[in-house]
């Protein structure tokens, strides 16, 4: 809340003012305001920032305001301030963007870019001599005040906005349109920009009194962040919000959602090779999903256990699940999961050795992700029939097969599918006698791993050594004499 109407209020006190007399009062702070002012503006959501700053620049027409969004992360903000502050300086410099540099709510506080804002406190105004207003959710404001108060004890003022009720039941119906399984289908920038959106809806929702919190729609905006986080790689985080959402559906004794939910644990818990856990969660979610009558949650959970079977040997397990998966979706015409399970029934069928018919159905699988727009299983149909291929000594399809999922997977951000392809390259070159090129593509493929860290990291920095040392071995060969 505003500090200039009285110097006892408390900055983080959750009540707050209506948003005319927060803006009146940043108005007339910057109409006073003269060199540089450090101001922040607590605003969580992207649509109601830029119509409060559409509505100062009406409000005040004089004001010649110069605004800076970020999209990418940046370690620096003076840093990154040099040579885009434009001169002559402007009457305001507005900064957005600040929560892409931040990877989670949880450990804001101890980034870099934090920590640099208090060392380079007294510098500011040297770049900027003028008012300059940040921008921030919540969770980015309390990142600065806890991990950067020297800074933070600069300010002149820190103004907060809330979205009106109308609004924010407008945003939630937004965020929560179509469904989880669609989201793969996102960018990556898609996805980070929906993952900011709700955390920072959830922070809007926090902030109310507790009769005023709608418990319902912080439970599936949680769950829908949870998946959003796996589809990113960041366990970690997906891990602390689909608990969150557990506990708040077990409280509200919201089957439905605590279903969803627990699908969703089982599925982070298997991509962490956490197998008791996985199995537990995924059958406790089929388990509620043939409760409640929910064909299409079956056949997802049913789908979901067919990939753990895989991952544990079980291939003969996981067909039946694959099977009973795409007869229900066949059944209901859902073509998006009729189209991930032939992908993974696919994958099964080639570990038990029969690639034509699991040609057959990753070709099926092709032409349902092009009726449906669903780029995720093109991506992963491509990837399984590049390990067909390879199977087959049909070396130059695979490596086409290869390079279109690649090429899918980067344009959706989607750091598994990266580095399997990436691995499943190495493979190919090494099949076809390029070491070096077979080294290149597995060194690429550890990095993914390493940032994401994935369970199969150990195993790949061996098979990496094996590579170095055929590598070695070659090289030696080569420079014996005839």
């Amino acid at each position: 809340m505003n500090e200039e109407p009285s110097s006892q209020l408390d900055p983080f006190s959750p009540t707050v003012l209506d948003e005319t007399t927060e803006l009146r009062a940043l108005s007339r702070a910057l109409q006073l305001a003269k060199g540089f002012k450090l101001i922040f503006a607590r605003c969580n959501q992207a649509d109601q920032r830029r119509s409060l700053i559409q509505k100062l620049r009406s409000e005040l027409p004089s004001l010649n305001i110069q605004e800076i969004q970020f999209t990418q992360p940046i370690a620096h903000l003076l840093d990154a301030l040099r040579g885009q502050v434009e001169l002559p300086l402007r009457d305001a410099l507005f900064i957005a963007g600040l929560e892409y540099s931040f990877p989670s709510a949880a450990e804001a506080h101890v980034t870099s870019v934090v920590a640099n804002l208090n060392a380079s406190r007294n510098s500011f105004p040297e770049v900027v001599g003028c008012p300059l207003v940040l921008w921030v959710p919540e969770f980015v404001l309390n990142a600065i005040m806890l991990g950067a108060p020297d800074f933070f004890s600069i300010r002149s003022g820190v103004y907060f906005f809330a979205a009106a009720a109308r609004e924010t039941s407008e945003l939630v119906q937004n965020l929560m349109a179509g469904q989880e399984s669609s989201l793969n289908s996102l960018t990556s920038e898609e996805k980070t920009e929906r993952v900011n959106a709700i955390k920072s809806l959830l922070a809007d929702y926090e902030s109310l009194p507790a009769d005023k919190r709608d418990l319902a729609a912080e439970l599936r905006l949680r769950l829908r962040l949870g998946n959003l986080y796996i589809m990113l790689a960041d366990y970690e985080a997906a891990d602390a919000h689909l608990k969150q959402a557990l506990d708040r559906a077990k409280n509200l004794n919201d089957l439905e959602a605590e279903s969803a939910v627990t699908s969703g644990l089982g599925i982070m818990y298997r991509y962490l090779g956490r197998w008791s856990d996985a199995k537990a969660a995924l059958e406790r979610g089929l388990e509620l999903s043939r409760q409640l009558g929910d064909r299409s949650g079956e056949a997802a959970d049913l789908t979901n256990m067919g990939n753990l079977c895989v991952s544990l040997g079980e291939w003969e397990e996981g067909r039946k699940h694959f099977e009973q998966s795409l007869n229900i979706a066949r059944e209901l015409g859902d073509r998006v999961q009729e189209g991930l399970a032939l992908v993974n029934f696919a994958s099964a069928l080639l570990e038990v050795n029969e690639p034509s018919k699991a040609e057959e159905l990753l070709k099926k699988a092709l032409g349902v992700a092009k009726v449906t727009g669903h780029r995720s299983i093109e991506q992963a149909a491509f990837q399984t029939l590049g390990n067909v291929y390879g199977d087959e000594g049909r070396l130059s399809e695979a490596e086409n097969a290869y390079h279109m999922s690649w090429q899918i997977a980067s344009e959706l951000g989607d750091p598994v599918g990266m580095w399997k392809t990436l691995y499943n390259l190495s493979v190919l070159r090494e099949l076809q006698g390029d070491l070096d090129g077979a080294q290149d593509f597995m060194r690429r493929s550890i990095e993914i791993l390493k940032k994401i860290k994935g369970k199969e990291l150990d195993s790949v920095l061996s098979l990496y050594a094996d590579l170095e040392r055929k590598a070695k071995e070659q090289e030696e060969a080569q420079k014996q004499p005839a």
